[in-house]
């Protein structure tokens, strides 16, 4: 069995060649062709055939149809991952508000281009003396 190729195509073609050998003069018995059928699956179904391999009073029509199942709840379990494929969406992204400087939608106040700087723009933060600086500075006037 080819990777990619449906289980159902499989056991088609693998029923020919049975029929075939049969026709010639070689029939198989069942157990000699779940054997085949089993060797003939991709690493797909390595698990799968190795639990039925591995199952007592195995019939051919009985893994057959387990392996279809695998097959279809394959097809049925990719199609659902495709299903919750994420897409971005860039619209969140962008803002829709409006300005409050110039009143127009599509960008923020900060953002804005006509705004000028900010009168705290540039400049250094001014160091502010702090209440125990302020107390030492009276306390040495007093003490003066």
């Amino acid at each position: 069995m080819e990777s990619g190729t449906r289980f159902a195509v499989h056991v088609d073609e693998f029923k020919e060649i049975v029929l075939q050998m049969e026709m010639i003069g070689e029939p198989l018995d069942e157990t000699r062709q779940l054997v085949l059928l089993l060797g003939s699956l991709t690493d797909e179904y390595r698990m799968i055939s190795t639990v039925l391999e591995n199952t007592p009073n195995m019939t051919l029509a009985y893994a057959s149809h387990a392996l279809s199942g695998v097959d279809t709840s394959d097809e049925s379990s990719s199609a659902q991952q495709k299903a919750f494929v994420a897409k971005k969406n860039y619209d969140k992204r962008r803002f829709n508000g409006k300005c409050f400087y110039r009143k127009k939608t599509g960008h923020k106040e900060t953002e804005c281009a006509r705004r000028g700087p900010t009168k705290n723009a540039g400049k250094s933060r001014e160091r502010h003396p702090t209440t125990r600086s302020r107390l030492r500075v009276r306390w040495a006037k007093l003490s003066c």
